[in-house]
């Protein structure tokens, strides 16, 4: 064999090498804003809804039967889980666009606060990051029209992603946390979390000067944006 077939191969193997670097190097520069341009947006819209949320607690307090209106209509709520230092807005809808805004309220499934199994999802690596560490007997707060709904995790539990009875109706007052599991599975997550929790509480809110400011936990990983399967349980 000629020597210089070894030569020629090497020589080739470098050429490639110089243009892959960069093309390599580009790729990552692409996701990393992709990632950081979402990140942005994802704060900037949770805090438009924080704002919109404040100020429709001071309508409500001002006109406590326009209160009972809202309630039902157009009020936006937030959750709270102190134990996981937790504080957002929760959007309607569970749709790509809904989850990077805020954890998102399934459409059908009863009005958090209300009797009926409330379902509410996000994407694991934002809003729901640390719902992990939940443990029965955690405490997870409502805030919506004018009222502080309490409920108290009774379980945790690994289902299927096709399993839809976790967004089945039932007849207590019912307040169900869906995320991906596992939390740090590379691409579409195989399981999905599961958080069951009952009402204990439901107690007249603080006025709006108690009011603390909301903080989301928003915290995502490069190229970690999710899609959302059909019944809208996030993947």
């Amino acid at each position: 064999m000629s020597p210089l077939i070894p030569a020629r191969a090497n020589s080739r193997l470098k050429v490639i090498g110089r243009h892959i670097g960069p093309l390599l190097l580009s790729s990552g520069i692409v996701i990393l804003g992709y990632a950081g341009f979402q990140y942005g947006a994802m704060i900037y819209e949770q805090r438009q809804l924080q704002a919109r949320w404040r100020e429709q607690q001071r309508v409500q307090r001002a006109d406590e039967q326009h209160s009972l209106t809202a309630l039902r209509e157009n009020g936006l709520a937030r959750i709270s889980i102190p134990s996981i230092q937790l504080s957002a807005v929760i959007v309607e809808g569970t749709d790509h666009d809904s989850l990077l805004m805020g954890p998102g309220h399934l459409t059908g499934t009863a009005e958090p606060g209300e009797p009926g199994n409330a379902v509410v999802s996000a994407h694991r690596d934002t809003f729901f990051r640390k719902i992990t560490d939940l443990t029965p007997g955690a405490t997870i707060l409502i805030e919506r029209g004018g009222r502080i709904f309490t409920y108290v995790v009774e379980g945790i539990k690994i289902v299927k992603p096709n399993d839809l009875s976790v967004a089945a109706p039932t007849a207590d007052n019912r307040l169900t946390l869906v995320t991906c599991d596992p939390a740090y599975y590379p691409g579409p997550a195989p399981q999905r979390l599961v958080v069951i929790s009952k009402l204990m509480s439901a107690v007249p809110s603080p006025s709006v000067a108690a009011l603390k400011p909301l903080q989301a936990d928003i915290q995502m990983k490069p190229g970690a944006i999710k899609k959302t399967h059909a019944s809208g349980i996030v993947r």
